[in-house]
């Protein structure tokens, strides 16, 4: 039989291409510890990516890999070998790094799973592990690390927030551990690619950040000279930013400017000049929405790009990297989209933090490419309350370890100076002159009209030709969107929520635009979907009571290009009664509910009826999220201390070698934590909507052939819903369900003016 082969000492191979061109496990170790170490060299740790380059695949010397992949064996453990060897020269922390680089980073200990750090390295002291050791592995293990340097290297970066108490430090472990894991794998993956596929992967054409500099700087100059005062403001704030880009050192900043100042385009202008200063390697903009980033993202290539060159990467859930497999500038995008190697990248809050906090491989490999970056958190205030203090751990991280600087831009600036101030770490604000720059840009006045029922506030919506109502639930944007067409034409009213599926509300949205344009009647109803980052501009606002970062952000739909006085420029506060059809208050998000509360606390101006007031003041905004601040932090501590202790050092466990020998390990709960920080806690569940456009997409997931890209065009056509809303809708017969896709049964349940028609089993909360 062919298994019992014996396998010559020089001749061990990790790979076998389909033309049967076989790769030495030696070459494959050399060439991955050469591209680890060099994407470790980024953050300092050149020597420890290096070494766990040259061990993460020692175990494949094993004769039993090598029948595995000569005569198609059983599966062997080849993972364990190297980390074993790491942790016996106490190299604990790398240890993690090769024996996850498979399958994710693994909990040290656990009661619920026998597949833990420990559990592996017991193994491999008990020689329950293929043997490795030979005279080819040997000379592997002799060469492949300066332990002294590699204890340096880990010792910089848990020494920084050493003043800050131990678990900072251990944060900083663990943190370093994920960071060098990032190099690993994608070093792994990347050389498996070339030499499986034979070549390198075709990159795509871009450029470096000194030549997008330029290019941004010539397109940007047709804002020079200005020609309204408007124009000579957002030049103002533009001019700031190119300044404090190559005159601030790196760090932490705020630039707080209100809507309708520029900052998208001066926020970029920023990030550009500072990364070219200090040698960063690329820009991420993170937004909270992907209506924005698309937005956004648009706007960066017209800026950004050369005629042959893609320099801006796209990266959300909604983004069709698969239809540019025949674009020869951006056919290699879903490759780059792997580990952002790109020089732009704008993506969503949830893939950068669930990233930085992630245990999976595919989640980990970009991680190496955030460091020596320049990170823009735009809308800075949208950050869940709940994930805030894990998010700032994770963000001062990279300042002080990775050659990051951070810099938070919004309208409403949460109050993250105090947290971040826990880490040494001060925030140094761009536009010099905000407070002034705020009174030369208000442009709006702000009345509380006080309780209003939904008939009352369509009556009064019906007497503006166009006007924006932004309320909390999405019950009640439907009775008023219903009320209001009673009363005035109806193809004037328009109607936004998520029961409408995005592709539905992108139309929508087109529209609307269409009749702003043209000056005809518009007068939308829509839950808070619409109050960032959408470029509407109303006369005239009515939001209902909700914290004061959402009515400031609505107030953003009004007057946006100062067309008007702001005394004339109204945003109505009032206090919905209750719903008409129930005789109840309309249910809100309980964070909504919390945020109102203590805008009504922090702020209690807001409650006058009848007096108007600047409630988007930069002495507003402070109170409202000092307080906001304090209290999230103390209401939500246990859930945010949950996911920072399991990336702590709980406990030590030993591992017995024999003759009276053991290592000591510390337990780290990586995957836990990866299952605890969730940066969106949606209990909802997609239905999709049968619309012919994805009518084949929902064959192909009926037949069980459905490839991601399917399931992303679904999710254009999908309307989250509750879980006991769904239930209801199943034994209504008005879903069904088609493998793991819910699919509406009949179109008679959604409507062009209100998308999905769940009455009588509908909850009224909104989703955001």
């Amino acid at each position: 039989m062919s298994s019992e082969r014996h396998v010559d000492d020089s001749n061990y191979i990790a790979h076998i291409r389909e033309d049967g061109a076989e790769e030495k496990v030696a070459v494959h170790l050399s060439e991955v510890a050469k591209m680890a170490s060099g994407f470790g060299s980024s953050f300092d740790a050149a020597e420890s990516t290096r070494a766990i380059g040259c061990l993460h695949d020692i175990g494949k010397y094993s004769q039993e890999f090598q029948r595995r992949i000569r005569d198609e064996g059983p599966k062997v453990d080849h993972s364990t070998a190297g980390a074993f060897e790491l942790a016996k020269k106490n190299m604990w922390w790398l240890s993690y790094c090769v024996a996850g680089h498979h399958g994710g980073l693994l909990d040290g200990e656990s009661p619920y799973t026998d597949s833990t750090q420990r559990d592996r390295l017991r193994k491999a002291a008990a020689g329950k592990i293929p043997t490795y050791r030979n005279e080819a592995s040997e000379k592997v293990l002799e060469s492949y690390i300066d332990a002294e340097k590699c204890v340096q290297e880990f010792e910089k970066k848990t020494k920084t927030f050493y003043a800050a108490g131990q678990q900072a430090s251990a944060f900083s472990a663990s943190f370093f551990i994920r960071m060098c894991f990032s190099c690993l794998v994608d070093a792994d993956f990347l050389c498996t690619e070339s030499f499986m596929q034979g070549e390198s992967r075709e990159p795509v054409p871009t450029e470096g950040l000194d030549v997008i500099a330029r290019r941004y700087e010539e397109r940007i100059s047709a804002f020079y000279p200005p020609k309204t005062a408007l124009d000579a403001l957002r030049c103002t704030v533009s001019d700031e930013c190119a300044s404090a880009g190559r005159n601030l050192q790196p760090g932490l900043f705020t630039l707080t400017v209100p809507t309708g100042g520029g900052k998208t385009l001066a926020v970029m202008r920023f990030a550009l000049q500072h990364a070219c200063k200090f040698g960063m390697n690329r820009i991420i903009v993170a937004e909270p929405f992907t209506s924005i980033i698309e937005q956004n993202a648009e706007k960066y290539r017209q800026y950004l790009d050369g005629e042959d060159t893609e320099n801006v990467l796209e990266h959300h859930s909604n983004f069709d990297l698969d239809a540019f497999d025949e674009d020869p500038l951006r056919k290699n995008l879903r490759l780059a989209s792997e580990n952002w190697d790109m020089p732009i990248v704008v993506t969503t809050n949830v893939r950068l933090f669930e990233s930085l906090f992630a245990a999976r491989t595919s989640r980990c490999r970009k991680l190496h490419n955030i460091a020596n970056s320049v990170i823009v958190l735009d809308e800075a205030q949208a950050i869940p309350l709940d994930e805030m203090k894990a998010c700032v751990r994770a963000l001062s991280e990279l300042i002080a370890n990775y050659h990051c600087s951070v810099v938070l831009c919004t309208a409403t600036q949460p109050a993250l100076d105090m947290l971040f101030q826990d880490y040494g770490i001060k925030a140094h604000e761009i536009a010099a002159n905000r407070d002034e720059l705020f009174e030369k840009l208000r442009r709006v006045s702000y009345e509380n009209v006080g309780r209003l029922s939904d008939q009352e506030l369509a009556d009064r919506l019906s007497r503006h030709d166009q006007v924006l109502c932004i309320v909390n639930s999405r019950a009640q944007a439907r009775n008023v969107a219903i009320a209001l067409k009673e009363l005035c034409e109806s193809e004037s009213v328009y109607h936004l929520s998520t029961l409408m599926y995005p592709a539905h509300r992108e139309q929508v949205l087109e529209a609307i635009v269409e009749r702003l344009k043209n000056e005809l009647p518009c007068r939308v109803v829509s839950t808070s979907l619409i109050e960032a980052g959408v470029d509407l501009d109303f006369p005239t606002v009515y939001r209902a009571m909700a914290g004061l970062d959402s009515i400031v952000q609505a107030a953003g739909r009004c007057n946006r290009e100062n067309r008007h006085p702001y005394s004339e420029s109204m945003v109505y506060l009032f206090e919905p009664v209750g719903n008409p059809e129930t005789g109840r208050r309309y249910r809100i998000p309980a964070i909504t509910e919390k945020n109102k509360g203590i805008a009504e606390i922090a702020v209690p101006e807001l409650q006058v009826v009848g007096q108007r007031s600047d409630f988007g003041s930069l002495q507003y905004i402070r109170r409202y999220f000092r307080n906001l601040m304090a209290l999230s932090l103390k209401l939500d501590k246990n859930k945010t201390e949950k996911v920072l202790n399991d990336l702590g050092i709980a406990t030590v466990f030993k591992v017995r070698l024999g003759m009276g020998g053991e290592m000591m390990c510390p337990s780290i709960s990586f995957r836990t934590a990866e299952e605890e920080f969730k940066f969106i806690d949606d209990s909802s569940t997609p239905v999709a909507i049968p619309d012919k456009a994805i009518a084949e997409e929902v064959k192909r997931v009926a037949c069980g052939v459905a490839t991601r890209n399917d399931m992303r065009r679904i999710g254009r056509y999908s309307v989250p819903i509750y879980e006991q809303t769904l239930k209801d809708m199943l034994d209504a017969g008005k879903v069904e369900r088609v493998e793991q896709l819910y699919v509406l049964t009949d179109l008679r349940w959604y409507t062009e003016e209100f998308g999905l028609d769940c009455s009588n089993v509908q909850g009224e909360g909104m989703f955001w």
